[in-house]
């Protein structure tokens, strides 16, 4: 089960933080360059966790770790339904995130998820470079992710500023923490977990 708990289809949707902000490029290459630099970037941000983001146009590029059923997984039919189940989360400001990110798209630009495409906002606090979708195709769902820890043969990562106290990650309980996960060929790292 372990590999099902990450979550790395990010590029194709944005990510939310507890203030209800975007905090990072998700386009800005493909998730083997950035699964671990935004596994560091989740725990520093408020309440150490964040929403991944999706409409239906990207379903069928997500991966089967998203089909898990111990996922914390939020559906709505619109965006507004969708952020007022995010509790965790400012959804006045998370609303009004999604909707500016939504008019910043170039969408004369084709979508391509094979090649770092071009497909890109502009004019936000923080661009996406690449893969840029607006998110007005329901239902739409939020993903809640939080950093884990990859270990190899011979060591453990300390890496993101904690220890891992044991085996735990996000259920359908809602709760989510830190997680700990086996990967004998693994480097050591961030990762990303739901």
């Amino acid at each position: 089960m372990g590999d099902g708990f990450q979550k790395h289809s990010y590029p194709w949707g944005v990510y939310i933080n507890a203030d209800g902000k975007r905090f990072v490029d998700e386009g800005a290459d493909f998730r083997n360059y950035t699964y671990a630099k935004y596994g560091r970037v989740i725990l520093q941000q408020p309440k150490q966790f964040a929403w991944q983001i999706f409409d239906a146009k990207v379903k069928q590029q997500l991966r089967d770790e998203y089909r898990i059923k111990q996922v914390t997984r939020v559906t709505g039919n619109t965006l507004e339904e969708l952020v007022s189940k995010l509790d965790d989360t400012n959804q006045e400001v998370a609303l009004a995130e999604l909707k500016k990110y939504n008019a910043a798209v170039r969408t004369e630009i084709p979508f391509n998820a094979n090649i770092k495409d071009g497909r890109r906002t502009e004019g936000l606090e923080v661009n996406k470079s690449n893969w840029a979708n607006t998110l007005d195709t329901p239902p739409f769902e939020a993903y809640a992710v939080t950093c884990g820890i990859t270990f190899s043969f011979g060591g453990l990562s300390r890496s993101a500023g904690f220890m891992p106290q044991g085996n735990s990650s996000a259920g359908s309980s809602g709760s989510i923490t830190p997680a700990v996960r086996a990967s004998p060929m693994a480097p050591c790292s961030a990762a990303l977990l739901g």
